[in-house]
């Protein structure tokens, strides 16, 4: 959604998006890679898989457009952090985690970033979040940011669009896979709606999960 939707959603702690626990799918098929190896997080939010990267070795790179959801992620895991600006953009790094978050716009990031091509892509929740005339820029951003053969993990969703308003944003297969160009191989499949309160209530059917592996 737009920069200010989400300004408000996280001002009202209206942020039933966020997960406490460490996504399943991470945990059982995030690749090996080598230890100091970069992964992307867009749309990171606070999210605790971060952390979970991080203890594999891997180098954590997030991109937050709002900013106390950085700070809260900071506070939140006891952890200290010094801000500085990197590739012209305010970036909060842990002092004692490999983690760097990065308060900014994501498109905006991908056109001034300068350094080394990112090796990996973590989306539990960023595709997701889109409404369906962003998700082409956004995924051209991803591509700009990684290298030509990246690893990594893409979560998405697919319901009756019609019947629940989102975020969360269903997202067809057969876009997914326009959007990536084969990139991606389809491991997992499986209906979540109970897990999801405001889809039931808005009177939902089915909401199937969708985990990709690059």
């Amino acid at each position: 959604m737009r920069a200010n939707f989400w300004i408000k959603a996280w001002g009202e702690g209206n942020i039933g998006f966020h997960q406490a626990d460490i996504h399943p799918a991470l945990q059982k098929y995030w690749p090996e890679l080598e230890a100091g190896a970069s992964v992307l997080v867009p749309l990171c939010g606070k999210s605790r898989d971060l952390l979970w990267l991080e203890e594999r070795g891997l180098d954590v790179i997030g991109i937050e457009f709002v900013e106390s959801a950085v700070l809260d992620f900071f506070c939140e895991n006891d952890l200290t952090w010094n801000k500085s600006v990197q590739y012209g953009h305010p970036c909060y790094r842990a002092h004692e985690r490999n983690i760097r978050l990065f308060v900014t716009d994501f498109i905006q990031f991908a056109k001034d970033y300068d350094g080394q091509p990112i090796a990996s892509l973590y989306d539990r929740a960023a595709l997701v979040a889109l409404p369906e005339d962003m998700r082409a820029d956004y995924v051209s951003a991803c591509k700009k940011l990684l290298n030509t053969s990246p690893q990594g993990l893409l979560i998405t969703m697919e319901y009756d669009q019609a019947a629940m308003e989102g975020p969360p944003f269903s997202v067809a297969v057969a876009e997914v896979e326009r959007h990536w160009e084969g990139k991606l191989k389809l491991v997992e499949q499986a209906d979540i709606l109970s897990s999801m309160p405001r889809a039931v209530a808005s009177g939902v059917q089915r909401l199937d999960e969708y985990v990709w592996v690059f």
